[in-house]
């Protein structure tokens, strides 16, 4: 977002910058006699993956009904998050649900539908 106030100064307004808005920003004015720029480079510093809601520690669900595993994870940039049951990675098939968030959302779910003791 590009404003500018009573007194000529123009700013540029980057909400929640992502590492895509890294880069070179040159700001050019330019008249009858000449132009004239200033110049910046952006850098985004990247944060580890952080688990800002965690999941409870123990769930009881009944044969055949489903569950849902709900957690708030962020960094920069977004985490790809893993769901594993022991050792092995949870591959999503028709009982199997996995969501990853879109746009500025946080929130991660695993459900598995018509749970099995197997799933235990």
């Amino acid at each position: 977002q590009v404003t500018e106030t009573y007194d000529g100064t123009s700013t540029l307004s980057i909400c929640q910058a992502e590492l895509a808005d890294q880069g070179d920003y040159i700001a050019r004015a330019i008249n009858a006699v000449g132009e004239a720029e200033a110049k910046t480079t952006l850098k985004i510093d990247c944060i580890k993956p952080f688990i800002k809601a965690n999941l409870n520690t123990a769930q009881k669900v009944t044969k055949s009904e489903s569950l849902t595993l709900k957690l708030v994870a962020s960094g920069a940039p977004k985490p790809h998050i893993v769901w594993m049951k022991d050792d092995s990675e949870l591959t999503p098939n028709d009982r199997i649900q996995v969501t990853a968030p879109i746009g500025n959302d946080d929130k991660y779910t695993l459900t598995i539908l018509n749970v099995q003791p197997e799933d235990e």
